[in-house]
């Protein structure tokens, strides 16, 4: 997925101030117009204006990020397959649940209980 860069942001405020369409503003920077309309969408303050310093700003603090949704969803599966014991509950779906829900709520394995 292309991202818009600082040039392209300024282009587009300057563009929206001289009252030209968002299909034009795609045209000339080379994006479709559902992308011009997120970015004023997502990036105008309280009052309606769109900022391209301030959409910029955002947009580098989100490329730093140095997680992901689907990464934290990837590490929640992960820790609720290990609590739950999923591998057991596949290979012998008539186990008892109960079972299940008991052995996870003991400490993991490795972890020292203190007295």
């Amino acid at each position: 997925m292309k991202h818009l860069n600082e040039s392209q942001r300024y282009t587009i405020y300057r563009m929206r101030k001289d009252n030209k369409s968002q299909a034009e503003i795609a045209r000339h920077i080379g994006v479709s117009q559902a992308t011009v309309s997120k970015e004023l969408r997502r990036n105008a303050n309280s009052e309606g204006r769109y900022s391209p310093g301030t959409a910029q700003m955002f947009a580098d603090m989100m490329k730093e990020r140095s997680w992901s949704f689907s990464g934290l969803a990837t590490m929640v599966r992960i820790v609720l397959m290990y609590y739950l014991n999923m591998q057991t509950f596949f290979n012998r779906p008539d186990a008892d649940l109960k079972i299940m829900l008991a052995q996870a709520s003991e400490s993991p394995p490795g972890e020292v209980e203190k007295e």
